[in-house]
């Protein structure tokens, strides 16, 4: 038995609305804010931040990979297997998720689950952890598995079936993966030893793939940028070419270093102006 149920039919709704109601008060599922999770501590959300920067790093260190189409889907998804093409992919994900949300919101309601290491982990739709962060989504609602032995957010109720369900109104493919339940299929619960279900919905990879497109072109040239001060590490400095020209220029500003929390100030710079700066540094397009 597959632990994947497409939602076609009534009949499929029941069958989800079953099993949630059967471990409901197991798994703990919570509605909250993401600033919520901000104000737990840090622990929880560290690695967020963590992988955040290290996206920010892709969208440096591959921009001179071959550039996206559009109109390619299995050619864009086979190079997803690639380490580079992978992360500046999803770098670029993330820029689109926080512009997306700053027009109009996003369609369906993220997902997270605390996990035994200790961290929340949100997963359908991973990247849209990073995003939050990046855009400072305080007020984005958010569903949590707070299914760990301790809970982390006791002082939130377990939601029911239909509150969940309502987050989900889309005209849009759907689909449940079921985890933890050995009688539907699935073995291992993934990010946790408990059971949980994740409501998946279609989402617009064309879009994303626009996104690589314009972040390559009108920020980058094609080309990695030019780091006119001092990397923290070498493995920061890989990010940068030190011979390009016509390419995005980085200048440290008052003798500033950079650090690997500063790639996170990517995402930010703006695709119609020449020149931009953040705290710690200046950018200069020379192309």
């Amino acid at each position: 038995m597959t632990p994947l149920i497409h939602l076609e039919k009534q009949s499929d709704y029941d069958k989800i609305e079953t099993i949630f109601n059967e471990i409901r008060l197991k798994s703990k599922p919570k509605l909250m804010t993401f600033g919520d999770v901000l104000d737990a501590p840090k622990k929880y959300w560290n690695s967020i931040a963590m992988n955040l920067n290290i996206y920010g790093k892709g969208l440096c260190q591959y921009a001179d990979l071959e550039p996206w189409k559009i109109d390619s889907h299995e050619e864009n998804m086979k190079r997803l297997e690639g380490t580079g093409d992978n992360a500046f992919f999803h770098a670029s994900k993330c820029r689109y998720l926080v512009e997306t949300w700053r027009e109009g919101g996003w369609y369906s309601c993220p997902q997270g689950v605390v996990r035994p290491t200790g961290d929340i982990f949100f997963h359908p739709g991973s990247i849209r952890q990073y995003a939050m962060l990046l855009g400072d989504m305080r007020e984005q609602e958010i569903f949590l598995w707070d299914c760990e032995e301790t809970e982390v957010f006791p002082e939130h109720e377990i939601i029911d079936y239909e509150t969940w369900k309502s987050k989900f109104k889309v005209d849009r493919p759907q689909w449940i993966d079921i985890k933890g339940m050995p009688e539907h299929g699935s073995l291992k619960g993934g990010f946790t030893e408990k059971p949980l279900l994740e409501w998946h919905v279609d989402e617009d990879r064309p879009h994303f793939y626009g996104m690589a497109i314009r972040i390559q072109s009108e920020i980058f040239n094609f080309k990695k940028p030019r780091l006119f001060g001092v990397a923290e590490t070498n493995k920061i400095e890989e990010a940068f070419s030190m011979d390009n020209t016509e390419c995005l220029n980085i200048h440290m500003k008052n003798n500033e270093i950079f650090e690997y929390t500063d790639f996170k100030h990517i995402f930010n710079i703006p695709f119609e102006e020449k020149i931009w700066e953040c705290d710690k540094f200046k950018v200069i397009k020379t192309f």
